[in-house]
């Protein structure tokens, strides 16, 4: 085996100008030598430095913000303040909290388990579920049929 690797070789190896075979006498050379990794890294550090400078940041802002305005270009129509959602859930949680405040949620629900109390009467819930049920078969029913018409 030959000696330490030159400052040459290494700028040769770091910036790709050097043949495969080249490279890999480099690769397993730093993985036995100690001394030439830390030249290696010492060299690499002032090449890539020099070699290859930081871009304009100021450039590179501007080259990114113009691209994306350009696929993503704003809206020109305003969004209405009822047209957001945050607005409409604050609606609804001031609609409840009316309803809630004034006893009409009470009030429901009082009449809900008088219904329920009372034997002969299907509760308020098992009706809820029936007509649901009865709704989702006859639109079943509906689109077999249509499905079937079609197909004629």
């Amino acid at each position: 085996m030959r000696g330490h690797i030159s400052d040459v070789e290494f700028q040769h190896y770091i910036l790709g100008k050097m043949t495969a075979e080249s490279r890999e006498h480099i690769d397993l050379h730093l993985i036995e030598c100690e001394a030439c990794l830390q030249q290696f890294i010492e060299i690499e550090t002032t090449t890539m430095n020099r070699e290859l400078p930081l871009p304009d940041m100021n450039l590179l802002e501007d080259r990114v913000i113009s691209r994306l305005s350009n696929e993503h270009p704003a809206s020109s129509r305003r969004i209405g303040l009822l047209e957001m959602p945050a607005v409409h859930y604050a609606i609804a949680a001031s609609i409840t909290l009316f309803l809630f405040s004034n006893g009409t949620f009470a009030d429901i629900a009082g009449k809900l388990a008088e219904l329920e109390q009372h034997e002969a009467v299907e509760s308020w819930s098992d009706q809820m579920v029936s007509k649901a049920g009865l709704w989702l078969d006859k639109l079943k029913e509906t689109r077999f049929r249509e499905a079937g018409a079609e197909d004629e």
